[in-house]
């Protein structure tokens, strides 16, 4: 990006650049356009790490710094006269639009287990007592003077009671004014939502990778798309402050456009009260306030619903049906169709059926067919239904009916066999032919061998003959008490 202006520094661009390039972002320079063997090898460029020119005459490296004075960055480089200095790093930064509306992260100690496990347990010791990681303490915070933060009856006069809603404010992102800023202190990372985002006019190729899914209370995930660090500065002028805070992008439906969590309210030293919908910080003219918007809370808690029964909607579908019957669809209960139809009737809910169409029917769901009502089903079925519902299937259609349904099968040259099939129900017995229930019998002859005065009999083959009939009656003497004789055996 070019800029024919620029603002006045004052401290050259090679000190600007070799003092904050391991602590600020800078984006990586294109290719050196001069041939390298034309290029004199006596002046070398840092922030192109190739030979050609000198740091300090790099107009590229000028254009990043004048890029980043402009994003909110390295504002302690900018030449102010001695009056206006302390307004000018105060006043936030002019708002050049606006977002009102939109239709787990990062580990503070570390990625890898074991050092997550060292941070919980580094909590257990006594915080003067703390003496690791002092290299990985907070840098210096802006220098404020002690005051009290406090909340009285005063701050919520303005507040509409009974209430139960959000803290939802607005605040300055860079050069935007951001409405609709959820602040949370129960999340664990500072959220953008890409619609934001985009609004914003940001562009993708700004984010940073992010490692780590984002995970919510129900434990579902959700991978960002990046992280991208942006100045937020709250309050009014000028009791305002200002810190570079690290968003996480993602990509999903809210009604919120950001969400503030606990980093950046600790990095600004902010106390919430949800009683007083405000949230006060200390700055160098006195404690700042930021109120928040009822009106806002309200809408996007019911947005937020409104998204949950719209996500619940796209899983659920109504398909209506003439002559008084509908089935209603639900995920309970699923109508697979395949080609050339299955349908599958059980237990007054389910039809899976036809074509590509996809039906579920709930177990409470009733489906109420006239004599003689038609229903259609899928794009090529006809079900025409009456009385105790009997059900002929066409195009080789496979129909499996439980509770008092009947299954038909019929070939394609059937009556009704066409393209579209017709599937009939009526109270006929389709299959006239007479049942002969023929019950198979013994493959020999019995006889009746009596043990006993008490009648006590029991039956062997005719066919046994010999030493083998001898034996076999001869064993089932000896073992007379284990069969059972009477109920109470």
């Amino acid at each position: 990006m070019r800029f024919n202006n620029h603002t006045k520094l004052n401290a050259p661009i090679d000190h600007i650049y070799a003092v904050t390039n391991q602590k600020e972002r800078y984006r990586q320079p294109g290719p050196m356009k001069r041939d390298r063997a034309k290029r004199d090898p006596n002046k070398f460029c840092r922030y192109h790490n190739d030979i050609g020119h000198d740091t300090n005459d790099c107009f590229a490296l000028k254009d990043e710094i004048e890029r980043m004075i402009r994003e909110g960055r390295l504002r302690q480089y900018t030449r102010q006269s001695d009056e206006r200095r302390e307004e000018d790093q105060q006043r936030p930064p002019e708002i050049q639009r606006e977002v009102r509306t939109i239709f787990g992260g990062p580990h503070v100690g570390g990625d890898s287990k074991r050092a997550q496990d060292r941070y919980a347990r580094e909590a257990r010791q006594q915080p003067l007592t703390n003496v690791m990681h002092l290299d990985q303490r907070p840098r210096k915070l802006q220098r404020v003077p002690e005051m009290d933060i406090t909340f009285t009856e005063q701050d919520a006069r303005e507040v509409h009671y009974p209430h139960n809603d959000a803290l939802v404010v607005k605040i300055n992102c860079g050069s935007t004014q951001l409405w609709r800023v959820l602040v949370d202190n129960g999340s664990a990372v500072d959220i953008l939502y890409f619609d934001a985002f985009k609004k914003m006019g940001l562009n993708e190729s700004d984010l940073k990778p992010a490692a780590a899914p984002l995970y919510g209370f129900t434990g579902d995930s959700l991978m960002p798309m990046g992280m991208i660090e942006l100045m937020v500065s709250i309050g009014t002028f000028p009791r305002v402050s200002s810190i570079m805070t690290q968003f996480l992008v993602v990509d999903c439906p809210s009604a919120f456009n950001a969400v503030l969590g606990r980093p950046t309210l600790r990095e600004l030293r902010a106390v919430t009260s949800i009683y007083h919908l405000t949230m006060k910080f200390p700055t160098q003219h006195g404690v700042g306030e930021v109120r928040g918007n009822q009106y806002d809370a309200r809408t996007c808690y019911n947005n937020s619903l409104k998204l949950t029964a719209k996500d619940a909607t796209s899983r659920t579908m109504m398909v209506h049906l003439p002559d008084q019957a509908s089935i209603v669809v639900a995920d309970e209960a699923s109508i697979v169709a395949a080609d050339e139809a299955s349908i599958v009737v059980a237990n007054e809910a389910s039809i899976v059926a036809a074509d590509e169409a996809s039906i579920v029917v709930a177990d409470e769901a009733s489906i109420v067919a006239a004599d003689e009502a038609s229903i259609v089903v899928a794009d090529e079925a006809s079900i025409v239904a009456a009385d105790e519902a009997s059900i002929v299937a066409a195009d080789e259609a496979l129909i499996v009916v439980a509770d008092e349904a009947s299954v038909v099968a019929v070939d394609k040259t059937s009556a009704g066999a066409a393209s579209k099939a017709s599937i009939e129900t009526t109270s006929e017995d389709f299959d006239p032919r007479e049942v002969d229930e023929v019950r198979t019998g013994p493959v020999e002859d019995l006889e009746d061998i009596l043990f006993d005065l008490s009648s006590r009999t029991l039956k062997i083959g005719t066919e046994i003959r010999g030493p083998v009939r001898a034996s076999l009656i001869a064993f089932l003497r000896a073992n007379l008490d284990v069969f059972a004789w009477q109920h109470s055996d």
